[in-house]
C-alpha cells in the first residue's frame, strides 16, 4: 500500500507515518502540518489538516479537509470526520465547526513551514 504526502505538507519530527498491507494507505493532503510525535496509520488526511502533537490517527479513518486535530487525540479506525471540524479527545469526537480564523491559522502554518524550507536551502544551497 502507499504512501502519499501532499504538496506543501510539513511531518514533524518523531512522526510515524505507515500504511496497512493490503487494507488502508496514508495519504496526506496539500498544506497540512502534522505535529511532532504523530503516528499516521492507515488512514487519509484532506488538504489544510492540523494533526497536533501526539495525535494517533488508525486505519481506514477519514479526515476531510480543513480540520484541527487537537493535540494528544486518538481518532479510532474507520472513524470520518467531516471537513471544517475541530476534533478533540481520546476517543476523538468532533467538538464544533472551525472559525475562519482557525481556517486560515491552518494555511498561514503550512506556509510557515514551506517559508522555512525556503530559507534553509537559501543558507545551505540547495
Amino acid at each position: 500500500m502507499p504512501i502519499r504526502i501532499g504538496a506543501r505538507t510539513s511531518i514533524q519530527d518523531n512522526s510515524v507515518v505507515h500504511a496497512t498491507d493490503g487494507w488502508a494507505p496514508t495519504i496526506v493532503g496539500e498544506d497540512c502540518v502534522v505535529g511532532h510525535g504523530v503516528i499516521l496509520h492507515g488512514c487519509t488526511l484532506g488538504d489544510r489538516v492540523l494533526v497536533g502533537m501526539g495525535t494517533v490517527i488508525l486505519d481506514a479513518a477519514k479526515i476531510g479537509d480543513d480540520c484541527l486535530i487537537g493535540a494528544g487525540s486518538l481518532v479510532t479506525a474507520r472513524t470520518e470526520i467531516p471537513p471544517g471540524s475541530l476534533v478533540l479527545g481520546r476517543p476523538a469526537k468532533v467538538r464544533r465547526p472551525l472559525t475562519e480564523l482557525e481556517r486560515a491559522s491552518i494555511v498561514e502554518g503550512a506556509a510557515h513551514y514551506v517559508k522555512k524550507t525556503r530559507d534553509y536551502r537559501a543558507i545551505v544551497g540547495g
